[in-house]
């Protein structure tokens, strides 16, 4: 519960003469109603915390207001309302035992403050991964095995205790193994030739996975450019290891069919 016998303060704060009368401040009022003292929440909950202020000389909205915590410091410095309701929300509080304060100051600067307990729960935090194989202009060949490699990471567990499944919307899971100690995972593979969807997924031991996913080819042979000349043999390339001879080249009097039209030199 709230900790109201911290307000018992002398109620004569200062005083000031004015025409011969004397003014006595009284310090401010400060009651924190939730959440109630000892509650638990887990890390990344939302909790909302509300107040009651005022004060005897001035509007309770005109009082000066700071929540903290003794772990995380200064939390909110927003005034209450015209009716002395003061909130915090809040889902950023660091994992552990907390005291959650809320001190009020009015414009003598007398002060009151009121807190509570509470406890945030250290959850499990989810493993990391990002794929480094394949690349986003890479591709594989058909036939051809190709290396598939992540980079995982986790807070609580060792890189090698991580298990990383990449799998193909095409051809289901084709990898299962452990990170290395710097947390490489790395398996050799080959896949079908068409259009992939490959899902990388990392799992530690509390159980938690998080995936990634890219998307990767595997090219049939005649998809290449072998001679990097603009053609592939699908787009009529007849001699994909000559980059003078494609579909339309010019023909020239060399003995060989430079524009793949069956045909040698007939111009």
């Amino acid at each position: 519960m709230p900790r109201s016998l911290i307000l018992l303060l002398p109620l004569t704060i200062g005083c000031e003469d004015k025409g011969g009368l004397t003014v006595h401040n009284t310090a401010p009022a400060v009651t924190i109603t939730h959440p109630p003292d000892g509650s638990e929440y887990e890390e990344g909950e939302v909790i909302e915390f509300a107040a009651l202020v005022s004060d005897n000389e001035q509007s309770s909205d005109t009082l000066a207001l700071v929540w903290s915590s003794d772990v995380d410091g200064t939390l909110d410095e927003s005034p209450a309302d015209g009716y002395g309701n003061a909130l915090l929300i809040t889902a950023n509080l660091s994992p552990g035992n907390h005291v959650i304060s809320l001190t009020v100051i009015d414009d003598d600067a007398a002060s009151a403050y009121d807190y509570v307990d509470l406890t945030i729960i250290d959850l499990e935090d989810a493993p990391e991964i990002a794929i480094r194989s394949p690349q986003e202009d890479e591709y594989g060949v058909e036939s051809e095995p190709f290396t598939f490699e992540a980079i995982v990471t986790d807070l609580q567990d060792d890189p090698q205790d991580l298990v990383v499944r990449i799998s193909s919307d095409l051809d289901g899971e084709f990898c299962d193994v452990s990170a290395d100690a710097s947390g490489v995972a790395s398996c050799e593979a080959t896949l079908s030739t068409d259009a992939h969807l490959l899902t990388f997924t990392v799992e530690d031991t509390s159980g938690e996975t998080v995936s990634a996913t890219t998307a990767f080819d595997i090219l049939a042979y005649t998809a290449i450019d072998d001679d990097g000349d603009g053609f592939t043999e699908d787009d009529g390339d007849c001699d994909d290891t000559n980059s003078h001879i494609y579909h339309d080249a010019e023909e020239i009097n060399n003995k060989v069919d430079n524009d793949c039209e069956q045909m040698i030199d007939e111009c």
